[in-house]
């Protein structure tokens, strides 16, 4: 998220990459489908969003405490998304 904010796309991508290929974890999903969002990569966001909701799904299904902000952004993504 730091690389996206100091408008370094590119190289925010190819670490979004790496770090999906080390874990999947759901939030860089999210962060990963809003910077590619803002970047006008609106089929890359909607793919990378969809993992996103399974990884999201899976952590919710096994109990894990969800912070409120991530749904609130996650919905904000998801109506986004569909425009």
């Amino acid at each position: 998220l730091a690389l996206a904010k100091l408008e370094d796309f590119e190289n925010s991508c190819a670490a979004y990459d790496k770090s999906c290929e080390l874990s999947e974890d759901y939030l860089t999903y999210l962060n990963y489908a809003i910077t590619l969002y803002t970047n006008d990569e609106i089929e890359r966001a909607r793919k990378q969003f969809a993992k996103f909701e399974a990884a999201f799904k899976k952590q919710r299904e096994e109990g894990s405490d969800i912070d409120p902000e991530i749904v609130a952004q996650s919905d904000l993504m998801r109506a986004a998304l569909k425009k």
